[in-house]
């Protein structure tokens, strides 16, 4: 796949990082990846597919995912995030410290619980437990 600015059209973009605070830019675009040079977002910045986004969470509730697991899948130190109704998120701790991609649907579902303080956000993947999968 050719990369090439969407709002400029420009295909000189050595390096692609991934959209971090712009959730805006995100929630327009469905199955096409779409991708902002420097001069157009301010850094060269990677929209993640439909498909990617989905691929960043993952859901457990039959048991618990050891330490290893849940270090090996969120990419490195876990951070547990507890909702209200009693479903836990784990995250990378350094994911922004990581420049991790955005996770949409991570973030929405903390947004909606009112787990997260205002204009935060989850990056890199996630793994939602509940039920029988619940960390004690």
């Amino acid at each position: 796949m050719k990369w090439v600015c969407k709002d400029c059209g420009s295909d000189k973009l050595e390096q692609l990082a991934y959209v971090n605070i712009n959730t805006d830019k995100i929630n327009d675009y469905q199955d096409d990846a779409v991708v902002h040079c420097c001069e157009c977002m301010g850094a060269n910045t990677h929209i993640k597919t439909k498909k990617e986004r989905n691929e960043m969470i993952k859901r457990m509730d039959e048991k618990p995912p050891s330490l290893k697991y849940m270090q090996q899948y969120v990419g490195g130190l876990i951070q547990i995030i507890d909702l209200s109704d009693g479903r836990q998120i784990i995250i990378n701790d350094e994911g922004k410290l990581k420049e991790l991609p955005y996770n949409k649907e991570a973030t929405e579902i903390a947004n909606k619980d009112g787990a997260l303080f205002s204009g935060d956000f989850i990056v890199g993947n996630a793994i939602v437990l509940s039920g029988k999968g619940l960390l004690k």
